[in-house]
Parts: structure tokens; sequence; C-alpha cells
């Protein structure tokens, strides 16, 4: 995929208040992180959404991706 594809197809979603599309966004990463083998966790800590993108390198090292 071409990177500028990639930056365009995320500066459409409208990610700015007062109406937010979270949902998505955390579409949007879970589509990358299933394109190059990632795990993808995303949990809400109060109010707040965190999206993780997990990678296994070697067997009981992972190495985490926050965005």
């Amino acid at each position: 995929m071409c990177i500028l594809k990639l930056l365009r197809d995320f500066l459409r979603i409208r990610s700015v208040h007062p109406t937010p599309d979270y949902e998505s966004c955390v579409q949007f990463y879970k589509k990358q992180a299933d394109r190059y083998g990632f795990e993808f966790h995303n949990f809400e800590v109060g109010l707040i959404l965190h999206l993780a993108q997990t990678w296994q390198v070697h067997k009981g090292l992972p190495i985490i991706v926050l965005a």
C-alpha cells in the first residue's frame, strides 16, 4: 500500500470534537495491525480508549507499538 494513500485514508477519518468517529479510528488501526500480522487490543481506562498493537519477535519477548 502506498504510504500517501494510507495517510489520505487516515486523514479522512473524522477524529475531532465535537463529533469524533472513534470507531472508524479503531477500525483503521485494526486493519493495519491485521495487515502486518500484529495482535490488536483496545481497552478503556475510565473514559479514555487505548489501542495496542503487539508483534511477537521471539517467543516470550513481545514488542508493543502504541498509537
